[in-house]
């Protein structure tokens, strides 16, 4: 039995030339690269897909930690957007320019995805597409708006508010926009 599993662990571990050749490919993109994070991710989801690091790496976390310095988490964040921005191609010409306006997105199905980049487009302020805008769109479409007397707002999962009047984000524990709106209580003492 040893043998087998000691053969079996040979055989897993080789990697043929057009594999080596192919991992060769994808670390030539992450090594350009991390210049845009769709190729990165692309580059990331074929070389766990494939198990192109196993010669060298145990696991594909261990191998972007060695090879790239990248944990785990921004490793998988690469490859989530790379598919979201796959799934957004379709739509139109405009796509996410960072994977920060991606990441809102990954918690949606495909179709909800494509959705909610149409609505960021269409409701972006002049200064254009951000990663808050696309988080308050995603929010929004969640039902995670917050409505009372002083406006409205929307809170991410990180707890950090978009107000919708103005656009600007706070992490303070206000029920309010502390940018565009005074606090009910100095609102009370200057009547």
């Amino acid at each position: 039995m040893g043998d087998s599993l000691t053969l079996w662990t040979v055989l897993e571990t080789e990697v043929t030339e057009a594999e080596k050749q192919e991992l060769q490919h994808h670390e030539e993109i992450i090594e350009r690269g991390l210049n845009t994070f769709v190729d990165v991710g692309n580059a990331l989801l074929a070389i766990r897909d494939g198990r192109l690091y196993r010669a060298e790496f145990d696991t594909f976390e261990d191998y972007c930690r060695d090879r790239w310095g990248m944990k785990r988490a921004h490793a998988y964040r690469m490859i989530e957007a790379a598919t979201v921005i796959d799934n957004l191609s379709p739509i139109g010409d405009k796509l996410p320019a960072t994977e920060s306006q991606v990441r809102p997105l990954t918690s949606l199905e495909p179709d909800r995805q494509r959705e909610a980049w149409t609505r960021a487009i269409e409701t972006a302020p002049d200064s254009g597409i951000t990663a808050a805008h696309v988080q308050s769109v995603v929010d929004e479409m969640l039902g995670k708006t917050v409505t009372n007397t002083a406006g409205s707002y929307t809170v991410g999962n990180n707890g950090v508010k978009t107000c919708h009047k103005c656009g600007q984000l706070w992490a303070a524990d206000l029920d309010y926009c502390p940018y565009c709106h005074i606090s009910p209580e100095a609102r009370m003492a200057l009547c």
